[in-house]
């Protein structure tokens, strides 16, 4: 099968499958950062989801920083 003819396939697919896809394509060929348990894993993308759907309260990185600082 060729590359075209993989892409094109990979096209049908949703949005959020060619996410995934990628994703999967991207960890077969690169060595993760840092090595996450399936726990954390599961944490990280429900972390994700909540912040895509706008669940989340994020706050910016000074703040988080801030906010180290002061519990010195």
């Amino acid at each position: 099968m060729t590359l075209e003819a993989v892409l094109k396939e990979a096209m049908l697919l949703t949005p959020d499958q060619r996410r995934e896809l990628g994703e999967l394509m991207l960890r077969s060929v690169r060595k993760p950062v840092v090595d996450l348990t399936p726990g954390q894993r599961e944490d990280l993308r429900r972390r994700i989801a909540e912040d895509d759907a706008g669940e989340s309260d994020p706050i910016d990185g000074e703040t988080f920083l801030e906010s180290l600082r002061n519990q010195k």
